[in-house]
């Protein structure tokens, strides 16, 4: 799906659990014939817990709350936030080659990224409009991955930093954008409730 590009998107600068994979054109051509054949993130998660109503797959919470929901609501979380570390466990015991598909257990890195795109800091500079395919942990939900992928459009050289590379996404589920565009609202405003405490 291409790009919407009279849609604007919020950017933010944030510390997130990404991986991407070079593709040849040849590699990319294959890649987009098979992405939306294959569920996204979102509809992964709900075919797991069908019964978990969560704001990012637009579906409202429920609004006649009984006395004690919130506190079932915690508790269904935490439940869920059990599982999910005990399925990656299993995983993890049970097939070697879990460990280096999962993205729970690497290290966080800046990235600048909204709903078209994302912005990161590499060691060694990527070609220019070479395509790519990004994996995505959103900590919206335990173990949410997004897949994507992408084309470079920019990459520069910083001062006494690595390269910067600029990547718009050419493929992502809508579903997967808007869970990304709701993530990116709720950490905003958590950086601006924590802004203002600071300045109290």
């Amino acid at each position: 799906m291409e790009i919407e590009e009279k849609r604007n998107y919020l950017r933010i600068d944030d510390c997130l659990v990404f991986e991407y994979k070079i593709l040849t054109p040849e590699e990319y051509v294959q890649e987009k014939e098979l992405f939306f054949k294959q569920s996204s993130g979102v509809e992964k998660v709900k075919l797991k817990y069908p019964f978990l109503p969560l704001p990012f797959f637009g579906e409202k919470m429920k609004e006649d709350k009984t006395e004690g929901s919130d506190l079932e609501e915690i508790f269904l979380s935490l439940l869920i936030g059990i599982n999910e570390k005990l399925d990656n466990l299993l995983q993890l015991i049970g097939h070697e080659q879990s460990s280096k598909e999962t993205l729970l257990f690497k290290k966080p890195c800046w990235a600048n990224i909204s709903g078209a795109g994302i912005r990161f800091y590499t060691e060694q500079p990527l070609p220019p409009e070479s395509f790519l395919k990004i994996r995505i942990l959103l900590p919206l939900f335990s173990s949410f991955t997004i897949t994507t992928l992408g084309q470079v459009v920019r990459v520069e050289k910083k001062e006494k930093m690595p390269y910067e590379v600029a990547v718009n996404f050419t493929d992502i589920h809508e579903d997967d954008r808007e869970a990304l565009i709701h993530y990116i609202f709720v950490r905003q405003r958590r950086l601006i409730r924590a802004e203002k405490c600071e300045a109290e």
